[in-house]
């Protein structure tokens, strides 16, 4: 975030509430301990982050965080409340954007970060519905915040106050402190093989339908269970591209990012950092001193999608897979040792990539994409002023 800019880190750190465990060195901070769900709450992996800023876990609501977000935004450049409903390039190649109130807007590019339901993604790649990029995972979680002190009370501090995910038999729990350490954020997870209702999410859902989801895990997980008895549980539906991944992210001067582009189960808590990675290698791809003009923008668009979708759907991939583990069904079935070892070592690759070589590589694409570009520009030209000969008999 600090490297797009440093007013969205500011903004984050200011809501941001972290697990209080502190680590074993300067740089070492808990991220999730893992926990067996059923019989005694055995420590399967303590899984730590190791960098300069502790990062650990390090949450915020949504809301709030956008909200200071818009704080930073130019009032004229916002405009909130609208639906896409058409976009199309003019003769001019200006994009023109329609919305659901009868305005349009105008623009060189159009980047779409309109979430897992994207208007622009099926409006630029075709399709009927939002659905045809998606598939059911098969997954539920049923959510909710629980007041600290009532956790505290039913589970003891320990496991109240930290980060911690709890794993077994057709299911995951994951527990962590929100809003500066006053709630319990809740997201139980389970199987369920289909999905009817038209809503994406079912609010107030019975308590009863949670304690028998995990009526056979242990006296820790019932303890849990017991707080969230008078809180509002919402029950989601979780859906992944992973079964249907785009070709590309770009198409002429539109592009996607997040989840628009690369919608992810939320296992690996990945989701939002890879949206922020490609904010970034598109945000510095374009302002690239190559990029002089709107004919450049196919270019850099497609030098970001080259550098960014091969790891965000390798994001999207893995966080279908770990729920397997999650479950016990994944390559090590119940083997916890083993288990132990891919899960202390597993993110690595996505927390600790090398972000100014992302850019940097990005950038070195983008440059030989544009002269590319250019030299068959040059080469048109050129053609078109050749003299053409014929010969009369």
């Amino acid at each position: 975030m600090g490297m797009i800019d440093p007013t969205i880190l500011k903004a984050f750190k200011e809501l941001a509430t972290e697990d209080p465990t502190e680590g074993d060195d300067d740089i070492e901070r808990t991220w999730i301990n893992f926990r067996l769900g059923y019989g005694d709450p055995t420590l399967v992996a303590p899984v730590k982050t190791r960098d300069k800023t502790r990062t650990g876990i390090c949450g915020s609501r949504r809301a709030p965080f956008m909200d200071k977000l818009v704080e930073q935004i130019p009032k004229e450049l916002c405009h909130f409340n609208k639906r896409l409903t058409g976009v199309e390039k003019l003769a001019s190649g200006l994009m023109n954007l329609v919305f659901e109130d009868g305005t349009n807007s105008f623009a060189n590019a159009v980047v779409g970060a309109d979430g897992i339901r994207s208007s622009l993604r099926q409006l630029a790649f075709g399709g009927n519905s939002h659905l045809d990029y998606l598939s059911f995972t098969r997954t539920v979680c049923y959510r909710a915040l629980v007041p600290m002190h009532i956790a505290v009370d039913a589970m003891g501090k320990e496991l109240a106050t930290t980060s911690e995910m709890y794993i077994g038999p057709g299911g995951h729990i994951l527990t962590y402190p929100i809003d500066r350490g006053a709630m319990m954020n809740v997201v139980a997870c389970t199987q369920q093989d289909s999905w009817d209702s038209e809503a994406w999410a079912i609010k107030n859902v019975p308590f009863e339908r949670v304690q028998g989801t995990f009526s056979q895990w242990g006296p820790h997980v019932q303890n849990l269970l017991k707080a969230m008895k008078d809180q509002s549980v919402d029950l989601w539906s979780l859906w992944d591209s992973a079964d249907k991944p785009l070709s590309t992210y770009c198409k002429d001067h539109l592009v996607l990012i997040g989840d628009a582009a690369h919608a992810s189960l939320p296992h690996q808590g990945a989701g939002a950092g890879q949206a922020i990675e490609d904010a970034l290698v598109l945000a510095e791809v374009l302002s690239s001193l190559d990029v002089k003009r709107p004919a450049d923008l196919p270019a850099a668009f497609q030098a970001y999608d080259a550098m960014r979708r091969p790891r965000s759907q390798k994001v999207v991939r893995t966080s279908r897979e770990v729920g397997d583990v999650y479950r016990l069904e994944g390559p090590d079935g119940d083997d916890l040792e083993s288990i132990g070892i891919d899960l202390r070592t597993r993110l690595n690759w996505v927390w600790y990539e090398d972000q100014d070589l992302q850019v940097l590589r990005a950038k070195e694409l983008c440059s030989m994409l544009l002269a590319q570009s250019r030299e068959m520009e040059r080469m048109k030209v050129a053609t078109a002023k050749q003299p053409r000969w014929g010969w009369v008999y």
